[in-house]
């Protein structure tokens, strides 16, 4: 089995979770037998060409939040 690379992504920034509604999303991402360096630039540029909130999971925050935020949970 390929090692699991865990990327925790905050929304809307770092910043206003200490005193806003917030929200953090878990994607999973499998490594490969690549170079690791060429991995981090290919889940960098995954992360970077679109919006990574839609390849995550949920994973912190409330239901109240998420709507405060215009996010559905399901």
């Amino acid at each position: 089995m390929k090692d699991l690379i865990i990327v925790l992504l905050g929304h809307p920034s770092r910043g206003s979770m200490v005193d806003g509604p917030w929200l953090q999303f878990q994607v999973e991402l499998r490594a490969s037998d690549a170079d690791p360096a060429l991995q981090a630039r290919q889940i960098a540029d995954r992360l970077l060409a679109g919006d990574p909130r839609e390849m995550g999971e949920v994973c912190g925050g409330t239901r109240e939040w998420a709507e405060q935020l215009g996010y559905r949970l399901g």
